[in-house]
């Protein structure tokens, strides 16, 4: 039976060369937009999987109020972890984790890596692979440490690790007691090193700092007994710390399964909107991809009913031998599903090549496994279904034929009701292809008008050095011997960049202050005096810091976002304290411009700018003299901190690719829609292609009479474009309404957005009547120019 149905669709395929490309074709891409889109999702997924029994494995979520707004961080105290395990039964390990980028020294070679220091059982909880250990108990020991083999082959090559020593910020020697492996670059979770939390523990004024309820930025990590209850554990955890700090402290923590990071893990006032997140893209582009597959199958449906009459004899005859509308049904989706299926066979060919080059695009390390059980059978799927709703309604309409009618060609009543059908598909079809050419014109206008947004200061020519305790107790030095290159217009530091300003808090005071309205998460941030001038931020009131620190030592710099907050108080002469009695209070001696920091799609929240001159800076900015060769500069800036500091990694970046990468999610979005959305309209044209190909040869006569009586090419092709324009009109009654409501549904998700104005749907209706007239043209203008005496001859 099979093999019959596989010559009965090989001849029709050579019988309709073109249709039978454009069928394939469009399957195809359509197969290979889904298969592409649904590997990013399956990648998605498996977000901080790749660890075994990662799925059992919660972070502690920290809800804290400041006036109205709750607040949820990773944030939490020290004391949390060890207490609520011992207090509250269920958990099997707590782990408390603090990263930091310290630099790491063997023989003369001095590295900056990312790490932790973390509790004991730190390895219980994210079970890395262990390549090689001293002992089980290997994090016991305060001065031992784990490293990833990455950094043991930096630091080792190819010799052993285990036992070794390095160096640890040039004042401490830890043991390698452990090799493990990184299994994935998809996960959270990702250290080059890990040192137990005890050794910061022994020291006093880090203990006395991480033991306050009320001190938060440790992470913490949970496991839980086989029968452990999270929403009971939650319910214990909401007013736990609130008992603990003798009510001082108004924070309340909850349990979050760390494999929901990636996915979900958005917070709106202390609750999860569980449709934000990474979600909502999956969900958006998965839409995309079954979008592309009904216009594919579209596609199919159209060009099969629009080429039945070439088929209604082959009907007609095999109802007469007694062939039954079920067998055709059968037979037609059968050969539906061949076509997929060798659609199918194309699209893996097709994706071994475009699965490298799309991961690329997209940043995402993307592979596709034939062999893979959920690889093979989702293909396999794609290929059925595709096969089974492009050649349903085909396969009804044909086996509807009645047989005597058939064998006359007289099918004009059921042609009629097709017609209409595919006058219907083809609105559908122009329709998603005109919301996807919205949405991309949407997308890429707020990139840009974001991009082109006022930020407050200069971003340009900004190196960033990631620094050292050591070298921060050179500055003056060091920002002397860069100054001498001639490169540079100033070297400046401070905590951290204006898109990582992270330190924050609340409980900041002024005169007339309220407590209940007027508290606010304020960020906190530490510069050295000459900071705001090499970022180009202006004033719009008061001065800038002194240069000598110490006579700025109780004054601060606010932005106008704190200034309103404080309402009159806001003020140069204005006092800022936290204390009851005032007695920490400083005097604000500048008012800056607005500043856009961390979040450049947000409003700015209220900070404060304090001077400060020891070496808690983590940051160096180096201003770039304009004009000048970079690498030259580079060369020259990193010799001036070897000359410095020869032990110093210089390992450094560019303050505007900080800023470029606050706009790769949306970059990524906008890629994959303007991706996705060509693909779909190229599937559409294809569908065009072939029906007005087949449109023009059903009208070969009235043409050749049209043209015999003086008709111009123009008027021909006129003639046979109007009914696809008037199709495309329709579309944009329903497209127009619907991608207002996407893409402003979109746009609610950023503070600082454009407007929906009228030109981006004057813009997507060219693009859509453009592709409609060039793809319909051609069909059009071929048969306006053939030689009319051929046409009339042809018998139709």
């Amino acid at each position: 039976m099979i093999k019959i149905f596989l010559k009965s669709t090989w001849r029709n395929l050579k019988r309709n060369k073109i249709f039978g490309i454009l069928n394939i074709a469009g399957l195809t891409v359509g197969i290979v937009c889904a298969a592409l889109i649904f590997l990013w999702v399956e990648y998605s997924f498996e977000y901080n999987t790749a660890l075994k029994d990662s799925d059992k494995v919660y972070i502690v979520k920290n809800n804290q109020k400041y006036g109205d707004d709750i607040y949820t961080m990773d944030a939490t105290c020290g004391p949390l972890a060890h207490n609520m395990q011992r207090e509250i039964p269920g958990f099997e390990n707590a782990v408390r984790t603090l990263n930091d980028q310290p630099v790491f020294t063997v023989n003369d070679k001095s590295l900056a890596q990312n790490g932790m220091y973390a509790d004991s059982d730190f390895f219980s909880v994210f079970q890395f692979p262990i390549i090689e250990k001293t002992s089980n108990d290997f994090l016991s020991n305060p001065y031992n440490i784990a490293i990833s083999q990455k950094m043991a082959k930096a630091f080792f090559g190819n010799e052993n690790a285990l036992g070794k020593s390095i160096r640890y910020n040039r004042k401490q020697d830890f043991i390698v007691a452990a090799v493990y492996d990184v299994p994935s670059i998809n996960m959270s979770m990702q250290p080059d090193w890990v040192i137990p939390i005890a050794y910061n523990f022994s020291d006093s004024s880090f203990r006395k700092q991480w033991s306050d309820w009320g001190n938060c930025g440790i992470r913490t990590y949970v496991t839980l007994q086989d029968n452990a209850s999270v929403n009971k554990i939650n319910n214990q955890l909401e007013g736990y710390i609130y008992s603990k700090s003798d009510s001082t402290v108004n924070q309340s923590v909850f349990l979050y399964p760390y494999s929901k990071l990636g996915l979900y893990n958005s917070f709106k006032n202390g609750k999860e909107t569980s449709s934000d997140g990474n979600i909502k893209y999956i969900k958006m582009f998965s839409l995309i991809a079954a979008i592309i597959l009904l216009i594919a199958c579209i596609n199919f449906m159209n060009l099969s009913t629009a080429r039945s009459e070439k088929r209604a004899k082959e009907i007609g005859l095999k109802k007469t031998v007694g062939v039954t509308r079920h067998q055709l049904i059968f037979q037609f989706i059968t050969e539906s599903i061949l076509i997929a299926m060798f659609a199918v066979v194309l699209s893996v060919i097709l994706l071994a090549l475009c699965v490298p080059a799309f991961g690329n695009l997209i940043n995402t390390p993307l592979h596709l496994d034939i062999l893979k059980p959920v690889h093979f059978i989702s293909l396999l799927l794609l290929g059925l279904i595709c096969g089974i709703v492009a050649g349903s309604y085909p396969a009804f309409y044909l086996s509807s034929f009645n047989p005597v009618r058939a064998l006359k060609n007289q099918t004009s009543k059921k042609a009629g009701r097709a017609y209409i059908s595919r006058k219907v598909l083809v609105v559908v079809q122009f329709s998603a292809s005109i919301i996807l050419i919205i949405a991309s014109i949407v997308i890429f206008h707020q990139i840009n008008y974001t991009k082109d947004r006022d930020l407050g200061f200069n971003k340009d020519n900004i190196m960033v050095v990631h620094s050292t305790e050591a070298l921060n107790k050179k500055f003056n030095v060091l920002r002397q011997n860069v100054l001498a290159t001639g490169m540079v217009n100033d070297v400046s530091m401070s905590w951290s960049s204006m898109f990582q300003m992270y330190s924050n808090g609340g409980g900041f005071k002024w005169s007339g202050h309220d407590t209940k309205k007027d508290d606010a998460l304020i960020t906190v941030e530490g510069i050295a005096p000459n900071y705001l001038q090499l970022m180009g931020v202006k004033l719009k009131a008061g001065r800038y810091f002194y240069e000598n620190s110490k006579a700025d030592s109780n004054n601060v710099i606010i932005n106008p976002s704190l200034a309103k907050l404080m309402g009159k108080e806001g003020r140069i002469g204005g006092r800022i304290y936290r204390s009851d009695d005032g007695s920490d209070a400083v005097t604000i001696v500048g008012i800056t411009d607005n500043i856009v920091y961390n979040n450049i799609f947000s409003n700015p929240q209220p900070a404060i700018f304090f001077p400060i001159s020891d070496v808690s800076f983590a940051s160096l900015f180096i201003k770039l003299k304009p004009g000048k060769d970079v690498s030259q500069q580079i060369t020259s800036i990193k010799t001036a901190f070897k000359n410095t500091d020869s032990q110093f990694p210089f390992d450094y970046s560019f303050l505007d690719d900080d800023f470029n990468h606050q706009f790769s999610n949306v970059l990524f979005i906008g890629k994959l829609a303007l991706l996705f959305g060509g693909l779909a309209i190229f599937i559409s044209c294809l569908g065009l292609f072939g029906l007005s190909a087949f449109m023009a040869e059903q009208r070969t006569k009235e043409i050749g009479v049209r043209k015999v009586l003086g008709a111009s090419v123009f008027s021909i092709t006129q003639l046979l474009n109007r009914d696809f324009l008037i199709l495309v009109g329709f579309s944009y009654l329903v497209a127009f309404p619907l991608a207002w409501w996407f893409m402003k549904d979109w746009l609610n998700n950023y503070e600082y957005r454009i407007q929906i104005s009228w030109w981006i749907f004057v813009l997507a209706a060219f693009i859509s009547v453009m592709i409609a007239l060039i793809t319909v043209s051609f069909q059009a203008i071929k048969a306006a120019i053939a030689n009319p005496v051929k046409s009339l001859s042809t018998d139709r």
